[in-house]
């Protein structure tokens, strides 16, 4: 259950803070025009924030790996490492992640960026839980998993040390690489209320 619901609701948190602050909150708060005053491209701008924002979720799932398999070690749970650490691979992060930072990208405001990319990834979550339900014997909420990105990260799998995993794993990754993508092509091509 930690993963399946905790995690991908704890990491939503922190990735819509972080992520609305990074190019939109500061084009709100006016910060981003004293940064472009300088003689920086705005391609750099998007750049450093994109590898600011991946380095911040990599050491967060880490630090997390690393705990786990220190909680692991020492209170003899008997998990195996390598299911700890594909558990803690991150991918659905990389994916709300590049949501948000594409919503950050786009609009100016820092209101307009919470209301999509953060309303998003919080309808994921809803839906993820929604559909959890079906565990538990409620019908006709099958379906509903599937309308979530939530549903790719398939932790089920990962403990039973399966395959199928790995591919939706990719098209996590792939969908966070084309919304950061996105997000810096976006920004560095929309006029600024400078």
């Amino acid at each position: 259950m930690f993963y399946g619901m905790l995690v991908p609701a704890l990491s939503a948190i922190f990735i819509i803070i972080v992520g609305n602050k990074l190019l939109a909150g500061q084009v709100d708060r006016g910060s981003m025009a004293y940064l472009l005053t300088a003689p920086v491209r705005r391609l750099m701008v998007t750049l450093t924030q994109t590898l600011y924002f991946i380095g911040a979720l990599v050491v967060t799932f880490g630090s997390m790996t690393v705990t786990s398999l220190l909680v692991n070690h020492y209170a003899e749970a008997g998990f195996a490492k390598k299911i700890l650490v594909e558990l803690n691979f991150g991918a659905l992060a990389i994916a709300f992640a590049g949501i948000m930072f594409l919503a950050s990208g786009v609009f100016n405001l820092s209101k307009l960026s919470l209301g999509t990319g953060g309303v998003l990834i919080l309808a994921f979550i809803l839906l993820a839980v929604i559909a959890s339900f079906a565990n538990y014997g409620i019908s006709g909420l099958d379906d509903v998993q599937h309308l979530t990105i939530v549903s790719l990260f398939d932790y089920k799998d990962v403990m039973a040390q399966g395959d199928a995993w790995q591919g939706k794993l990719a098209i996590l990754g792939g969908l966070g690489a084309v919304c950061f993508a996105g997000g810096n092509l976006a920004f560095n091509q929309k006029d600024l209320p400078l």
